[in-house]
């Protein structure tokens, strides 16, 4: 028997290998026939020597030219029809509706769906933006027609939208948090002597909370604050590299960029911090949690599903609220001891809800029920 073909397409490239690699590698080393499609940016040895059949899909992530955006889907077309899988498995927002598109047209047996939050567009403002939802949300409700297609969604806020806007219906929803990570790969150690260090390590843009992080950085005494991350110069909210740079003159913060190492990251820092406005569920803080970190972050979708409320493992503030998000992370820097309760308790919360073999099995229980379903023979 032939073994059931599962393709990945997702843009960009990197969002695949930081937040779906462990699941691809699963699904090889239980049979699956792994095929990858990426926009053709580049991707490191631990994607390339995995083993997987690799294919270039030209993809931007932002609004492009309409002879643009028809080249991406003739070439998903293409794609499909020349290699006919059994599970085309889609991630972010043009995957989803390009590739549910051809998946339904192809008559592919199974699809699959993943939300990793709503993103920028269902949280901007304005009537601009409020277009925008509509039609993406009609694209959704198109995707999803597909007979036989499941959705996965990291949080039940981002349920109820998508089921608000009638494009999920329950029967098609599974919920899994997140992406998971390998707890085994996250050291827990004392936090290091001296200032404490208060880290917000993400994608540089607005919608994460960084201005916020800066007001709150200018108020709180007695801490080092460090920003770590690149500027997401394809994202429309991207912050400006110059006024970063001009935090750093300052003496506000320091910028690392990008970490290649975020264990050793957060074991020199003492406090995480991100005050977003919408997650999926940010895996930056189940990283912290893994590493024994206590967390600061913003009661909203995604976040507050951070929180142990019964053995508290951080801290919960409104968006957007500066003085909250400062009297909280001062509250953390001026007791260590409290610091290192709620660390033990979110390396607990990790272990209980994140642990990356947990989300695997979850995802492959997914891909199982659709090949059992096949509505195509």
């Amino acid at each position: 028997m032939a073994p059931v073909k599962l393709l990945f397409l997702v843009n960009p490239g990197w969002f695949f290998e930081s937040h779906r690699l462990p699941l691809a590698l699963a699904a090889k080393e239980a049979g699956y026939e792994v095929h990858l499609a990426l926009p053709g940016d580049p991707v490191t040895k631990a994607v390339t020597l995995a083993g997987f059949h690799m294919h270039v899909v030209p993809m931007t992530r932002q609004g492009a030219s309409l002879m643009s955006e028809m080249r991406s889907l003739w070439e998903i077309y293409k794609l499909y029809k020349k290699v006919r899988p059994d599970i085309v498995h889609h991630v972010t927002i043009k995957p989803v509706l390009y590739g549910s598109f051809v998946a339904r047209f192809l008559k592919i047996p199974g699809v699959v769906n993943a939300f990793s939050g709503l993103g920028h567009i269902f949280i901007a403002k304005g009537w601009k933006a409020a277009m925008s939802r509509f039609l993406i949300a009609l694209g959704y409700r198109v995707a999803f027609k597909h007979p036989n297609c499941m959705g996965i969604v990291q949080n039940t806020d981002d349920e109820c939208v998508l089921q608000s806007y009638s494009v999920l219906t329950k029967a098609q929803t599974v919920l899994i948090k997140g992406s998971g990570v390998d707890l085994a790969k996250y050291d827990v150690v004392p936090e290091p002597e001296g200032k404490p260090v208060v880290t917000l390590a993400s994608r540089l843009i607005a919608e994460k909370g960084i201005n916020e992080f800066i007001a709150a950085a200018r108020i709180v005494k007695n801490a080092q604050f460090m920003l770590v991350g690149d500027v997401d110069k394809g994202n429309p909210s991207a912050l400006n590299e110059d006024v970063i740079k001009q935090w750093v003159q300052e003496g506000v913060i320091k910028w690392i960029g990008f970490s290649k190492d975020i264990n050793s990251t957060f074991k020199n820092s003492s406090i995480v911090v991100l005050p977003s406005y919408r997650e999926g569920l940010p895996k930056v803080l189940i990283e912290a949690l893994a590493c024994g970190r206590p967390i600061v972050t913003t009661d909203t979708a995604g976040c507050r599903e951070m929180i142990d409320f019964v053995n508290p493992n951080g801290i919960l503030v409104p968006v957007k609220n500066i003085n909250e998000l400062a009297v909280s992370i001062q509250c953390l820097v001026d007791d260590r001891a409290m610091r290192a309760a709620m660390g033990r308790y979110g390396r607990n919360w990790a272990e209980k809800n994140f642990a990356i073999e947990t989300i695997v099995a979850e995802t492959l229980e997914v891909y199982e029920k659709l090949v059992h379903q096949d509505i195509y023979g």
